[in-house]
């Protein structure tokens, strides 16, 4: 008999390449874990975009219907306030305070209709306007006191911080409201 006919045919798997395939699914799982992650990201971003773009047109509407949230004062108009640049909040209110003012101010009487914060991980960088306000009841824009002139835009940027994705909401002079993935 032939030396080489005594060897048996093994029907394991060797060591090596159990190894290559274990690794071969961590790879895989690890991409799809980054993937999921990346794609939650711009979903949290897309959604929380579409929310502030929805109250921004809440307060447009609520202008121009001259709906009035409150009969024992005046009321100027309908705005939204952003705190400050790298922010995570922002608050829907009605502007009833000093005439011709057109700013968040608690201490003259305005009045906050609903608070607003972003998903974790969201900021609202550059915002183009601390106070937009519409007023009533033919939707001027205003922003941060002064009337936006014709032909001009308002950005509010929407940030993702972990992969550094942008969204803008963009408002013109003639109130036309809508999402932009570029300040132009």
């Amino acid at each position: 008999m032939a030396e080489g006919n005594n060897k048996k045919k093994s029907k394991a798997f060797s060591i090596i390449e159990l190894v290559v395939v274990v690794f071969i699914i961590g790879v895989l799982s690890a991409m799809t874990i980054v993937n999921y992650r990346t794609g939650q990201r711009k979903d949290d971003l897309l959604t929380n975009s579409k929310e502030m773009l929805s109250v921004i047109k809440r307060s447009q509407s609520m202008a121009l219907t001259g709906y009035k949230q409150t009969s024992n004062l005046t009321n100027y108009g309908y705005g939204i306030y952003v705190p400050s640049n790298n922010s995570t909040t922002y608050k829907l209110y009605i502007d009833q305070g000093a005439p011709n003012n057109y700013k968040w101010d608690a201490s003259a009487s305005d009045e906050s209709i609903e608070d607003y914060t972003l998903s974790p991980g969201l900021i609202i960088e550059n915002a183009g306007c601390k106070d937009l306000v519409f007023t009533r009841p033919e939707g001027q824009v205003y922003c941060d006191g002064a009337a936006l002139t014709s032909g001009a835009n308002i950005f509010y940027s929407i940030k993702s911080s972990g992969n550094q994705t942008y969204l803008y909401i963009r408002i013109n002079s003639k109130g036309r409201i809508d999402v932009v993935t570029s300040q132009s």
